[in-house]
Formats: structure tokens, C-alpha cells, sequence
């Protein structure tokens, strides 16, 4: 969930922007007095990225450049996926997840070019590295590569694929879970060195409803949630197999802010609301200066119960938010400031626009 003016705007008004990776022939859109290239110049001297890795459905559309899932696109395997507070990155051997934590570094670090010179202080950059916390991967069957297989306003979906078995994860800006479905077989969940399952965890009503297997790594708190009858067995140090009752079937994984029985309940009761499409639609009241942003979420109930999910906002959504009473306490830690959480499929923010400095 992005800035819901500008970002809003990129989103819903600019689509015209985006290079369809099936163009040829070039050709041009009038937009007020000036025109826009639909696709690129025979003579240009920058062309966009090859994005070979999307699924077939994904490969009809028009592919956004430079996004926070890139990477995945012209990747056989991708880089880090900032989804806020989570982040991902699939590898070879499976989809790594987990949540950051703050660390200081040397600008150099982040910016080569950024090392100051030695007569002034030295320059430092605040960061959020990632680190696997969890790998997830398929037990029946080896993915080739990993592709973009759905995109919305901040939601996609990772297809990890050999031949017809397709292991998927779908991810959202917000959100703190991962949610995912495997078309054949158990799951193989790598745990981190630092990682120790949690037992003796006395479960309520809507954590019994479902299969619940809780963990910490260092001091972040995680849950495994799967359909009733799955079972967990240890078949390697720190490698869990996961069984899963049915083919296809799915299960998610989340990071939880704490362990108590309150923050338990509504992790569980929401756990399988798995987030399929997300939407930005805003207007803007000229006589009051105020930009309208609605934003709207699909979901699925896997389990045919719950099918309002478990979000998060940015500070600016919090702040801006036209129904602030739906936040909960509840917030997971982000290098954009503390991410508020509530159940709701779609919500509202208002913002006074100011207008644009020229320079």
C-alpha cells in the first residue's frame, strides 16, 4: 500500500505508461498537449528490461517497470521483495521469509559512491536487511524458476512451477502473512539456526479449529496455520515436513507481534483469508482540495469461514485513515515506521492537498 495520491495516481491514471513486452510497432497516445510512446523508439538508447519470467496469463499484460517485484520478472530467481513488514525472496531452494530488523551501517554499504570524504563526520544509513527467518518449498517437486503469476495495486502472486505442480505464494504491501497453495504434495518448512518451535501453547476456539504451529526466531514470533489434520514431522535439523490432508491445499505462515492469547485469536481467525487482488480507485473534490482514496481487497476463504482479511497501513494511511476506530493495538515494526493492523477488506483515507512546489 503506497503513497495514495501520487502512488494512487500511478496506479489508476498512468496506465497508458506501462511497455507491453509484445509491442513492435511503435506508436503514440496524445495526453493534453504533449503525447506519450506506447512503445520504445527503434532508435532508443535505454530499452526496458527482458521480463521473461511471467506467467502466460501475465505475459498479455502491460508490465509496470521498476516496482518493488522487478526483480522476479527478469530474474530466474529474485532479489529481496520488500512487502512491508515481511519481506521474501525466492531462491532456488524455496521462498525465503522473514521479518527485519533495524540495523546501522556505513552509507558505503547501501551506495558505493556515498563514502564521505575524510574531513567530515562520517555518514551512516539506517537499514532493514533481510533475513530468512523461514524457506518454503515444495516436498514433492523441484520449481525451475520463480514468476510473477499475479500483480494488483499492492498484491502479487510468486509461481514456483515444474511442469504441471505449481507451488504459489501470494504477498501483499501490509500484510503479515504469506499465503500459499501447492498444487501436489506436502510442504518443506527450513527453519533458521536461531529458530525453536514454541509448545505447550494453550489453544483457543479459533486456533483449534485449525492446525496451529507456532515458532520464534530470535525475538520475532511466527505462526504455521494449515487446514485441520495436517501434521508436522522433523527429517532433517531445523527442516520441517509438512503434511497436508489434501491435494491442492494450502496453509499460511505469519509474524505476530506478541504471543498473547488476544493477538493468537485474531491471527488464527483470519489466517485463511488469503489476499487474491488488490485496487486503488481515488477522486479529488476540487472545492475542498481533498483527495478521496478507496482501497479494496479480494480475498478467498480457503476454508469457506472467514473471508475478511488481517491488514496493515503505513503511518500515513493511520493518519489519514477516514475510519480510524477500525485500527487494533496490534503493529509489526517496518523501515517506514510502525504498520497498524485491522480486519477490513477495504478502507478509506482523506488528504488535503496542498498543491506542488515547481522546483
Amino acid at each position: 500500500m503506497l503513497l495514495p495520491i501520487f502512488k494512487a495516481m500511478l496506479w489508476m491514471g498512468m496506465g497508458s505508461l506501462l511497455l507491453s513486452a509484445n509491442a513492435q510497432t511503435p506508436s503514440v497516445a496524445k495526453v493534453g498537449m504533449g503525447q506519450i510512446w506506447l512503445a520504445p523508439k527503434a532508435n532508443a538508447p535505454v530499452l526496458p528490461k527482458e521480463a521473461p519470467y511471467r506467467t502466460e496469463e501475465m505475459a498479455k499484460r502491460a508490465l509496470p517497470t521498476n516496482t518493488w517485484y522487478s526483480s522476479l520478472t527478469y530474474m530466474k530467481w529474485s532479489d529481496v521483495l520488500h512487502a512491508h513488514p515481511l519481506t521474501f525472496k525466492a531462491t532456488e531452494a524455496g521462498l525465503e521469509m522473514g521479518v527485519p530488523s533495524k540495523e546501522i551501517a556505513a552509507i558505503e554499504k547501501v551506495k558505493a559512491w556515498g563514502a564521505p570524504p575524510a574531513s567530515n563526520a562520517p555518514k551512516v544509513a539506517v537499514l532493514h536487511p533481510h533475513k530468512s527467518a523461514i524457506r518454503i518449498s515444495p516436498a514433492s517437486f523441484k520449481p525451475v524458476d520463480a514468476r510473477l503469476g499475479a500483480a494488483g495495486d499492492w498484491n502479487i502472486a510468486i509461481d514456483m512451477s515444474q511442469g504441471p505442480d505449481r507451488f504459489r505464494a501470494q504477498i501483499a504491501h501490509g500484510s503479515p502473512y504469506g499465503y500459499f497453495t501447492i498444487d501436489r504434495g506436502d510442504a518443506h518448512l527450513t527453519m533458521a539456526d536461531t529458530a525453536r518451535p514454541l509448545t505447550g501453547v494453550a489453544l483457543g476456539a479459533a486456533e483449534q479449529d485449525k492446525w496451529v504451529q507456532y515458532f520464534q526466531v530470535d525475538q520475532q514470533y511466527y505462526g504455521v496455520y494449515a487446514p485441520k489434520g495436517s501434521q508436522i514431522e522433523l527429517v532433517q535439523p531445523q527442516v520441517w515436513r509438512l503434511k497436508l490432508p489434501q491435494n491442492p491445499s494450502y496453509f499460511s505462515i505469519a509474524a505476530l507481534p506478541d504471543l498473547s492469547e488476544a493477538t493468537r485469536r485474531i491471527f488464527a481467525e483470519h489466517a485463511f483469508a488469503f489476499i487474491e487482488h488488490t485496487q486503488v480507485h481515488w477522486s479529488y473534490d476540487e472545492k475542498k482540495s481533498q483527495v478521496n482514496t478507496q482501497f479494496k481487497l479480494k480475498t478467498q476463504a480457503m476454508d469457506g469461514k472467514q473471508s475478511v482479511p488481517l491488514i496493515g497501513l503505513y503511518l500515513h494511511q493511520q493518519e489519514a485513515l477516514s475510519a480510524p476506530s477500525q485500527l487494533t493495538e496490534l503493529s509489526l515494526p517496518s523501515v517506514r515506521g510502525p504498520i497498524r493492523l485491522m480486519a477490513a477488506q477495504e478502507f478509506q483515507t482523506q488528504l488535503k492537498f496542498n498543491g506542488l512546489l515547481p522546483m
